[in-house]
């Protein structure tokens, strides 16, 4: 038996760990998901402490596996891995039932489950958290009293360290299909065609996609006859932005599919986007203009927002539209900056990070 519920207690601290520290890592985006529950459950007005709770609820969760696995306060720990869990199982479960969230977002972007998943998935740790907080009393740590506590306090420093420097910056590991690297290319893929055919003999109806009919067969054309077809568009790429010009045109190949180098400026709601940040890299893009450089700037606000912004700020830079949620799993940052070579990422920045041109001319364009 101290063989099972030691590995239960490594197995779930390991758990807790990995699922605190991919959600606090990435706080806007564990912040975007509370959004996500606080609108389901219709409770909106929570949304102005969401990123706080994002930042404590991932570092709390960490902290409750750094515990079980170095076997440090292993009551403490027992005790907040069993509240967890008595909560989460429950509502994962219904989260299945009626889907109200697509995913719980429970190790963020890192491992996408579906809600019947999470569910399975939640049903096994309950029942391991059970069996620690059951066998609670018959853990020896080998830490002092006050060196398990000292523990506590490494473990949300840890997290909030973390947490805060991808909050200024951007997370410090990118697990979204707009990351570093990725081809961003805007070419959709082809549909699937499926041709049914009678067999005039037997009556009998197939399919067959378009590239595995055996039209080359002896006797095909002689005993089938076609019926239909049917056309089964496949899903889109997590990397396809639908990108629109003022006439509501679909762009999206003009502005991302860029031979050489290509600035991409995204702010996903300019009313929220840091002013001085925008209005900076205004100055860029009139230095981007005079070395040939493409520089356009993707955001979520509609067409009348935009002209009063560029107006107001004196901005020249060109603007095009796209959905402003998927705006925010592009870059965590608002406004956020890509530089793009041949359509492929080659660097993200946060606004505190922009930088000065003379700094992108001596590293690109030596």
């Amino acid at each position: 038996m101290k063989i099972v519920r030691n590995l239960s207690r490594i197995l779930l601290g390991l758990v807790f760990m990995f699922s605190g520290f991919v959600k606090g890592i990435d706080p806007w985006g564990f912040t975007y998901k509370l959004i996500d529950y606080f609108e389901a459950f219709h409770l909106e007005w929570l949304e102005t402490i969401a990123i706080f709770l994002s930042v404590f609820v991932s570092a709390l969760e960490f902290v409750i596996g750094f515990l079980l696995l170095l076997n440090a306060r292993p009551k403490l720990a027992a005790w907040g891995n069993l509240l967890f869990m008595a909560i989460f199982t429950p509502l994962t479960l219904y989260l299945a039932i009626e889907n109200p969230v697509s995913d719980c977002g429970c190790f963020g972007d890192a491992i996408i489950l579906s809600n019947w998943e999470t569910f399975y998935k939640n049903l096994i740790l309950f029942a391991l958290s059970i069996l620690v907080f059951v066998e609670r009393k018959k853990f020896r740590p080998a830490w002092k009293p006050l060196q398990q506590t000292i523990i506590i306090f490494i473990g949300f420093f840890i997290m909030f360290g973390f947490s805060w420097y991808s909050y200024q910056h951007l997370p410090m590991i990118d697990f979204r299909a707009w990351k570093v690297g990725s081809d961003m290319t805007q070419k959709p893929p082809k549909p699937d065609v499926y041709l049914k055919y009678k067999n005039t003999k037997t009556g009998e109806t197939k399919e067959w996609l378009t590239q595995d009919l055996p039209y080359d067969k002896p006797g095909f054309n002689d005993q089938w006859e076609f019926v239909n077809q049917r056309v089964v568009e496949p899903d889109m790429p997590d990397n396809t932005l639908r990108l629109e010009n003022r006439d509501g045109i679909n762009v999206s190949e003009k502005v991302l599919d860029v031979e050489g180098f290509n600035f991409i400026m995204v702010a996903y709601d300019l009313e929220k986007a840091d002013a001085e940040s925008m209005v900076k890299m205004d100055n860029f893009y009139n230095q981007c203009q005079q070395d040939s450089i493409a520089f356009q700037v993707i955001t979520g606000s509609l067409f009348n927002t935009i002209a009063s912004y560029k107006k107001a700020n004196n901005l020249n830079y060109p603007f095009y539209l796209a959905d402003d949620i998927a705006l925010k799993t592009v870059i965590r940052s608002n406004p956020g900056l890509l530089l793009l070579k041949d359509g492929v990422i080659k660097e993200k920045w946060h606004y505190n990070d922009f930088p000065e041109y003379s700094q992108f001319r001596k590293e690109y364009l030596k």
